[in-house]
């Protein structure tokens, strides 16, 4: 089936208790898992999320079998970049089928045909599966352009195609950027994008960010970052959201032993960058994550509120200060 098929039976609010969704797409494949879930009104809590390592067929084949005693509904999300035997993905289905309450969806992130086991997912046998290919750029723009009206933002139409040829064509990091954009509650336009939006090649706040938290020596990034424009209160606000991002690792690691990019951040950074994330968040103590919190969000609230401030240099001195009381 084809996506532009699969959106007209997501409008519909139809209900299948078997979904394979798989392709080289994944922001659309985590997209489309997302908009499943709402058209079937079945709660964030009601979600179980199994990843290719926790796989275990009996546990899985046992829950969809059973009907929950806390819920109506019972929907178990299997991730994996990897082919699941069609025989294991049968018996699944199967416990699927078998009990009212039940839906399973498969995340297969594989750029591969997986025509045996589509077969298992036909709408006569009460399955679904969309194969999801990587969008043409007018595709892309439409899926960033309901991105962000659902953010309720107001842009203009070469801001998205700027936006997407920043970042090379990835989705998640456009749609990552577009949330970012909501502080500015203004127009996004080309220059906005130009302004705030940093692509691979050229100087990224993410960079500016993993060396102001390894204590690097950060005053050319200051320069390049504050005096060539970037508004204060927004880089304050990224530093803020990659301390939450830190916190995340630090505390996703500690409870499941390893750090998964797709649950904790939504999406799948570049190998290095993730591995600069996970080896700074391991660093830092549960404790001075608050501390940490606590000096940006006063930060922030001194920017907003002292209008006297001369903000370049005051955030300029702040950061320079960071190394010395948190590193």
């Amino acid at each position: 089936m084809y996506k532009n098929e699969f959106d007209n039976i997501l409008r519909q609010k139809q209900r299948n208790s078997a979904y394979l969704f798989y392709g080289e797409a994944d922001f659309l494949i985590d997209n489309y898992i997302e908009q499943t879930i709402k058209s079937l009104d079945i709660a964030i809590d009601e979600v179980e999320k199994i990843y290719h390592d926790d796989y275990d067929l009996n546990y899985i084949k046992n829950q969809l079998s059973q009907s929950s005693l806390f819920s109506l509904n019972n929907l178990i999300v299997i991730k994996t970049s990897k082919k699941i035997p069609k025989k294991e993905m049968e018996v699944i289905v199967n416990a699927a089928k078998s009990n009212p309450d039940s839906v399973v969806i498969f995340a297969i992130y594989i750029n591969e045909k997986l025509g045996t086991h589509e077969k298992l997912f036909t709408p006569k046998g009460d399955g679904i599966c969309v194969r999801f290919f990587n969008p043409k750029p007018y595709e892309a723009i439409a899926v960033l352009s309901q991105e962000a009206n659902n953010l309720g933002l107001k842009y203009t139409q070469d801001a998205l195609t700027h936006l997407y040829a920043t970042h090379e064509e990835n989705l998640s990091l456009c749609v990552n950027d577009l949330k970012k954009l909501q502080i500015l509650d203004e127009e996004i336009t080309y220059n906005i994008i130009s302004k705030y939006c940093f692509g691979m090649g050229e100087v990224s706040v993410d960079g500016f960010l993993h060396n102001l938290f390894d204590n690097k020596n950060i005053n050319k990034e200051i320069y390049l970052i504050l005096e060539e424009g970037v508004n204060e209160v927004f880089l304050i606000s990224q530093i803020s959201t990659f301390i939450q991002q830190l916190f995340m690792i630090n505390s996703y690691t500690r409870t499941h032993g390893y750090p998964n990019s797709k649950e904790i951040l939504g999406y799948s950074p570049p190998k290095d960058v993730w591995e600069k994330k996970t080896t700074i968040a391991s660093k830092i103590k549960s404790k001075q994550f608050l501390e940490i919190m606590n000096y940006y969000n006063d930060l922030e609230l001194e920017l907003k509120t002292n209008r006297h401030l001369d903000s370049n240099s005051y955030v300029s001195s702040k950061l320079r200060q960071h190394s010395a009381i948190f590193c």
